[in-house]
């Protein structure tokens, strides 16, 4: 094992002689029994010699001799308590040995004699961070760095607890320091790319990861973070391409295997992503993020039931994964065989499971009506982009009274474009917060003094749920982009209509139902390039042909059956589904249409 510390004549502690400093010698060297058949004779002449039974103990923790050290160092310190070597050298034994807690307290010991030892703080921070004291660790690292800020191991163990606590950004600083100090180094290039990518800044992870690339080829997990940081970006292509040379390597690799799935299916290239996703499993089973990627996919494929079962099993494997059990929850509202009691109830079992730890953090809010105080109005969206959603909020936000009310948006996605754009330039005050933790997202929120905050996503991707669960807004709401309650008691109503909610509908919503005189939920403004209304082709052709291009997800057996039957009143009609997935959806598809009499 190697020491954290030179051995000088400083480790002797004793006054050096002839054979201390010969023993010396051959330890310095490397000649560990040469040195040790010195420190032995030593040891008979002069058994109190502190110095010779400390090295006798390094010698057995270099030679693996863990226990022997043990007894050995504690011999030493029996003698002369009073040397701070002796201790810091025992909390290497004792953390070698799985005993954290005793090897904090041999280094505070060696650190009360002489706090000017970087290694000594370092490996105390480690020994913390075993025991999940992250903010003790983070204390000693930076103690290290007071010694000596260039100790590379508390550059890199700050910057792993600062990522552990989720303060991605001043991670970053540390990284960086470390990759300067050793440009040589793939772990210090691969460690900064995993921070920037975690911050959000992927066009500087992707030069990280690519710098430790060129220093180690060969190596899966920058490969592997490499593809991500390409997909974050929408570089689907270059990342498949990562993904594709990590398994080239080691084609068990679970991430890589997964990874590569969701950029097939992003690519709408659901067969294959079905099988990656399934690839992955049967080298790694109990993986619920993959299961739960594996529902997404055979939802988009119209198999309902069967990704009902895989977001049951990933909850089984991890019952605390929110963002599965809301994918859990909007595939429900495809299930047919639900009623909306049903569903209204799976909604109420995730605000227990989640919202309901969070209540007792709830704190009051300081808004405060003034007279003439514009009303701070919040939107909440990973959807500020080329989205159905925008094409809904864009003309609400062009109309809202300036005089009145004061617009910010929260954008919770990584990538924007021109519709981002235009509702940045409709916002008063626009904060682009992917990267930020809900407990940080909601603080802000509370910190800009919105007095009304509005959810946009309810439990579809990307939805931030849990930070409305910390309730950040004296007055929440949600609108437009579920069309199902949140279950949560956070969010204290619905924008919505008669149509679309009817009176009898209020009992499927923890939300109070605000229903606005006028139909609003399908107001969109749509994209200024579409051609004009022609007239209609079956005037022309004499054939009716009717078409859907609703997400495949939703067209469920009773639908297709519906279908069918129109097709088989109307004489000579068509049906032309523009929203099927290519492969085996297409060939269910036509084929379960055949079966029901009806033509496609």
């Amino acid at each position: 094992m190697a020491l954290q510390t030179g051995l000088t004549t400083a480790a002797f502690a004793d006054e050096p002689n002839h054979a201390s400093v010969a023993a010396l010698a051959h330890h310095t060297a490397g000649r560990l029994d040469a040195a040790a058949a010195v420190y032995q004779k030593i040891v008979v002449t002069e058994p109190d010699n502190a110095g010779a039974w400390h090295l006798l103990g390094v010698i057995a923790l270099q030679q693996g001799d863990l226990e022997g050290a043990h007894a050995l160092i504690e011999k030493a310190i029996a003698l002369r308590s009073e040397v701070a070597q002796f201790h810091e050298h025992l909390g290497l034994v004792l953390a070698a040995l799985r005993q954290p807690q005793h090897a904090v307290a041999a280094y505070t010991k060696s650190i009360a004699l002489n706090p000017a030892v970087a290694s000594v703080h370092g490996n105390l921070a480690s020994s913390l961070l075993e025991l999940e004291r992250l903010d003790a660790a983070a204390h000693h690292f930076r103690q290290a760095l007071q010694v000596d800020p260039a100790f590379l191991p508390a550059l890199r163990g700050l910057g792993n607890v600062l990522l552990a606590q989720g303060q991605v950004q001043q991670a970053v600083v540390y990284f960086e320091q470390a990759a300067t100090l050793q440009p040589d180094s793939a772990d210090d290039a691969y460690n900064l790319g995993n921070a920037l990518r975690l911050m959000g800044s992927f066009e500087a992870a992707i030069d990280a990861y690519q710098t430790a690339l060129a220093l180690h080829p060969q190596n899966v997990a920058v490969l592997n973070n490499l593809g991500s940081a390409h997909k974050s970006l929408g570089q689907l292509d270059a990342a498949a391409v990562c993904y594709l040379q990590a398994l080239a390597i080691d084609a068990q690799h679970a991430r890589a295997l997964n990874n590569l799935g969701e950029v097939r299916k992003a690519q709408l290239r659901l067969d294959e992503a079905i099988g990656y996703f399934q690839a992955a499993l049967a080298v790694s089973p109990a993986q619920a993020e993959v299961l739960s990627n594996l529902g997404d996919a055979l939802k988009e494929v119209g198999q309902i039931d069967e990704a009902l079962a895989c977001f049951d099993a990933a909850l089984v494997q991890q019952p605390d994964l929110a963002f599965v059990a809301s994918n859990r929850l909007l595939t429900r509202q495809y299930a047919h065989s639900l009623t909306a009691l049903e569903r209204f109830a799976a909604h109420q079992d995730f605000a227990a499971r989640f919202e309901q730890p969070l209540k007792t953090h709830w704190q009051a809010h300081g808004n405060l009506p003034q007279p003439g105080r514009r009303i701070r109005l919040g939107y909440v969206s990973p959807d500020f982009r080329a989205h159905p959603v925008a094409s809904f909020l864009l003309p609400v936000l062009a109309q809202h009274d300036r005089g009145q009310f004061e617009i910010f948006c929260y954008y919770l996605h990584h990538t924007g474009d021109a519709v981002t754009s235009q509702v940045q330039a409709l916002a008063d005050r626009w904060c682009a917060c992917y990267a930020l933790a809900d407990d940080e997202l909601a603080a802000r929120i509370r910190a800009d003094g919105i007095d009304v905050l509005v959810d946009l996503a309810g439990h579809t991707a990307h939805n931030r749920l849990l930070m409305l669960a910390r309730k950040p807004a004296p007055v929440q709401i949600s609108y437009l982009g579920y069309v199902a309650t949140t279950g949560l008691a956070a969010i204290d109503y619905r924008l919505t209509d008669r149509d679309t909610d009817p009176p009898n509908a209020q009992a499927c919503y923890s939300e109070t139902l605000w229903r606005l005189d006028n139909p609003i939920w399908w107001c969109y403004r749509p994209p200024a390039d579409l051609p004009d209304v022609m007239p209609l082709p079956c005037l022309k052709k004499g054939v009716v042909t009717f078409g859907s291009t609703n997400n495949f997800a939703k067209v469920s057996p009773m639908v297709l059956a519906l279908w069918a039957k129109v097709l088989r009143a109307v004489p000579d009609s068509r049906l032309v589904v523009a929203a099927v997935p290519a492969g085996s959806a297409q060939k269910r598809l036509l084929r379960d249409l055949a079966a029901l009499g009806g033509s496609s």
